[in-house]
């Protein structure tokens, strides 16, 4: 299949783009609430969640536009070497590509996915203590919420490092090439997600995103 057929792109387009506006929203709201009301930054945990925010979110501003601009027209944006050296242009080089896969792609793939399962790990130890049970209550929604969001990078990456590793290998390209012409678009899906995964461990925010909705959605009646 042909990834760069008009009919390809603006399905890419339409996926990304829907997912895009609500991420981007969720976000400026989570973001409005914390300047908002300062004392919920006061938890530690919250600080994990507003770095993740921010780094997610200044991805999906600045770097998911140009993607989008070149799936609509099927040309980049911005056309300059420049602006090449920044962008994939540096992977038609093998040592630079090479570099990139492993410091990356694979190490914080490796990483997350033993950090992962460490915590899963010592999570079921702690609750088969006693002593340990009431501090699991208390940060239940936190390690679901860490859990829950290195799981989506997880499914995210893991295929991609698959798919480069396979060719090593075999003598075949076509793994490497669906990379390439698929998971591209697909590792957008944390940026995109995380928005709303953050949400799980911030019960104050959830309540309130539900509250505005609710006036939203409430008809005046007519007098």
């Amino acid at each position: 299949m042909n990834f760069g057929t008009p009919l390809i792109r603006a399905i890419i387009f339409g996926s990304l783009l829907t997912m895009m506006i609500p991420s981007i929203i969720c976000s400026l709201f989570i973001l409005f609430y914390f300047i908002r009301f300062r004392e919920v930054l006061k938890r530690l945990n919250n600080h994990i969640i507003l770095a993740l925010l921010l780094i997610n979110f200044i991805q999906v501003i600045s770097e998911m536009p140009l993607t989008l601009i070149m799936l609509r027209t099927g040309f980049v944006a911005i056309q300059s070497p420049t602006f090449c050296l920044f962008c994939a242009c540096y992977l038609d080089k093998f040592d630079l590509n090479l570099f990139d896969w492993l410091f990356n792609v694979c190490t914080p793939v490796i990483i997350s996915t033993i950090a992962t399962m460490f915590l899963i790990i010592r999570i079921l130890i702690q609750k088969r203590r006693i002593g340990q049970r009431e501090i699991w209550r208390r940060n239940r929604k936190m390690v679901i919420q860490l859990i829950s969001i290195s799981i989506i990078y997880m499914v995210v990456w893991i295929p991609n490092v698959v798919c480069h590793v396979i060719p090593l290998i075999v003598s075949s390209r076509l793994p490497c090439e669906t990379a390439t012409d698929i998971l591209h678009y697909v590792q957008y899906m944390p940026a995109l997600l995380c928005p709303f995964l953050s949400l799980i461990g911030l019960p104050e925010i959830r309540k309130s995103l539900k509250q505005t909705f609710t006036r939203l959605n409430h008809v005046q009646p007519l007098t």
